[in-house]
């Protein structure tokens, strides 16, 4: 798909669900909350290290459809409650690129 063509899905969607078995990392979340969606990932990889439960999305275990539906419908049933697009917003600045910089110069002080 191309670039241009990203953007269309992210906006018309809730929630992106990612039900890996394994990982290394994703590039997915960092573009979801890019659009401020939430996300619901496996516990694969490094995939639980960038969404921070009950608040940018859910963190399930992995080979589990029963608990990937479980947290679709927590998300439906707590979206009013919980501000996940607030959530993003002031977490997603952890991985901004001048985040990167200020995290490689204090290795070199």
């Amino acid at each position: 798909m191309p670039n241009e063509e990203v953007g269309k899905y992210y906006t018309a969607c809730d929630v992106v669900v990612l039900p890996y078995i394994s990982a290394t990392n994703s590039g997915i979340v960092q573009t979801a909350f890019g659009f401020n969606k939430p996300v619901i990932v496996t516990n694969a990889g490094g995939l639980p290290d960038v969404v921070i439960d009950d608040v940018t999305g859910y963190i399930v275990p992995t080979e589990n459809s029963k608990a990937i539906a479980k947290a679709v419908i927590k998300f439906y049933n707590n979206r009013d409650k919980i501000n996940f697009e607030e959530n993003i917003e002031k977490d997603k600045k952890r991985f901004e690129w001048d985040r990167l910089v200020e995290l490689i110069e204090s290795f070199m002080i």
